[in-house]
């Protein structure tokens, strides 16, 4: 019992060493947490945002009534079959005007797609006059609380126009799902279109995500072959697969970036650990030489000082996993964006989960190990040579 106390009282008792240490394990882990967090959430949204957005395959066509659609598109492997709206419109007001996509944002997409569209400004649309613009190709050119006009043509081919105020400004990228698009209520959509019975956007999610290609290929020529026989034009079409084979390399690189940044750690973290091991174990020489003239063994005192290291590298590990968690915190409600390039933007957000900081505190725990038992057995094996 005595001896187990002794490792926290050394704690205490060499506060200026324990406190570097410390501090060392706690910068190290607050790196790991936001290492790992960032490079989860960009490997999740590249392999995941076509999903949420267009589910396994997506046809973009010509009007079509929604309950005729429904009947026809029967497969035992889909799990759902989801309409949407989205068009081209003109968007104006006095002093400019431009051609833009216009998507509705229902309770099913909206909840699909929250990771991708965050306002840097304001909000999202809640109220029919509401409308987020874009920055993605409209940087700047819009200001919170302008009123513009939108002017579409309806499924009857009937011009129809209504005013809107800008009530957000989103920065999710081309590439993500209604991201180059200005986003309205569906209840907007409704009265721009003066209908609720037609859409133009067919997405297809099947039972199992993990279906072969082929009988994923096989299901959207089937889809693909029973629209066209039922003369509904086909603008564009895809399966998510096919974009995702485009995004794997790169999606690739950050999923490799935790064992790139614990490749650089391990040496990193363990030739600090066992140069303050080295250097503030011969001074306490004396203690040492005193628990073996006590009768410990070299082992016993090799794993009594283990310890008192172990407990500050856990307590670094709390510290800087709590810090890392509280900085990713406010850096959500801040609402910062990093831009990688003209299409790839992302929020500065973690996505950490129970496995990683499984991972992280075993990492450091074995650097720990691994660098300052070598220097702890050469100090208590040194003969003493003065009290």
């Amino acid at each position: 019992m005595t001896k187990a106390k002794i490792p926290f009282q050394n704690v205490l008792r060499h506060r200026f060493s324990s406190l570097i240490f410390i501090l060392i394990f706690a910068v190290s882990s607050f790196v790991l947490y936001w290492s790992f967090g960032y490079a989860n959430l960009i490997s999740s949204i590249l392999n995941d945002s076509f999903y949420d957005s267009y589910g396994d395959m997506v046809f973009f066509t010509d009007y079509f009534e929604k309950d005729k659609i429904q009947t026809l598109i029967q497969d035992p492997s889909i799990e759902r079959v989801v309409l949407d709206r989205e068009i081209q419109g003109i968007l104006e007001n006095p002093e400019k005007s431009d051609l833009v996509i216009l998507s509705e944002l229902t309770p099913d997409n909206q909840n699909r797609l929250k990771r991708y569209i965050r306002p840097v400004v304001g909000t999202l649309p809640k109220n029919t006059e509401d409308i987020v613009v874009s920055e993605f190709l409209k940087e700047g050119q819009y200001q919170l609380g302008e009123t513009v006009t939108m002017q579409i043509s309806t499924p009857d081919k009937v011009i129809n126009a209504k005013k809107f105020k800008v009530c957000g400004i989103t920065k999710s990228s081309g590439w993500k799902g209604l991201g180059s698009a200005f986003l309205i209520t569906e209840e907007s959509m409704t009265e721009l279109l003066a209908s609720n019975r037609h859409a133009n956007v067919i997405s297809v999610f099947l039972k199992n995500k993990n279906e072969t290609r082929e009988a994923k290929k096989e299901i959207y020529q089937g889809i693909k072959k029973t629209l066209e026989e039922n003369k509904l034009e086909i603008k564009d079409s895809w399966m998510t697969y096919e974009q995702m084979d485009k995004l794997a390399s790169f999606s690739g690189l950050f999923a490799s970036v935790k064992s790139l940044v614990m490749i650089l750690f391990f040496p990193l973290i363990g030739a600090v650990s066992a140069a303050i091991v080295w250097m503030y174990a011969f001074r306490r020489r004396k203690e040492l030489w005193t628990y073996s003239a006590l009768g410990m063994t070299h082992g016993s005192i090799t794993v009594l000082m283990a310890f008192e290291y172990w407990i500050l590298t856990l307590t670094g590990i709390i510290t800087g996993l709590g810090i890392g968690s509280f900085t990713s915190y406010l850096a959500e409600k801040a609402n910062i964006w990093f831009r990688f390039s003209y299409t790839f933007v992302s929020p500065l957000l973690t996505e950490i989960h129970t496995g990683d900081i499984v991972l992280i505190v075993m990492f450091l725990l074995l650097c720990v190990t691994f660098w300052i038992i070598p220097p702890l057995k050469r100090i208590v094996k040194a003969p003493p040579f003065s009290y």
